[in-house]
């Protein structure tokens, strides 16, 4: 049993070895070689005009696609850069609220301030009228305070100077 030949367009057809043109090429039929010469030369130029024309039409489509891709990206750089200056402006009002508002805190954190510092004054005044007032009312209360004051002092400095000799 014979098996066929792989064949391919790469490699030629050498069943027609000693004729001059293969069996498909133009020139084999050409002339008064058969009465539909006339109608397939007609048929081919049909199918040459088609085939023209359908390249033809690929081009300029093809071109369209070019253009129409260049006016996307275009339209997509304009894009981009509207959402950038979107951005940017978006950041500076934030930044500028921001500011505002640490403006804001900031004068709040000085009016605290400055009330605790009042009140500060304010009782650190009361509590030396307070002792003054006492040391001229009850001078036996302030002998007895500096006595307790001595002692406890006197207690932690002999504990201190015990801890620190071992």
């Amino acid at each position: 049993m014979t098996e066929t030949l792989h064949q391919s367009s790469d490699v030629p057809n050498f069943d027609t070895y000693p004729s001059p043109y293969p069996s498909n090429h133009p020139e084999a039929h050409s002339g008064s070689d058969g009465p539909d010469a006339p109608a397939l030369a007609q048929r081919a130029r049909q199918i040459g005009e088609a085939l023209g024309t359908a390249v033809s039409i690929l081009r300029k489509a093809r071109e369209q696609m070019r253009e129409l891709g260049s006016q996307t990206t275009e339209s997509a750089v304009t894009h981009l850069n509207d959402l950038a200056e979107t951005a940017k402006a978006k950041a500076h009002d934030l930044r500028q609220a921001t500011a505002t508002r640490i403006r804001e805190l900031r004068e709040t954190a000085a009016q605290k301030a400055e009330e605790l510092g009042e009140r500060t004054k304010a009782g650190y005044y009361q509590a030396r009228h307070r002792a003054s007032r006492i040391s001229r009312e009850h001078p036996e209360y302030v002998i007895v305070a500096a006595c307790v004051l001595g002692i406890l002092l006197g207690m932690g400095i002999r504990k201190w100077r015990a801890n620190r000799a071992y």
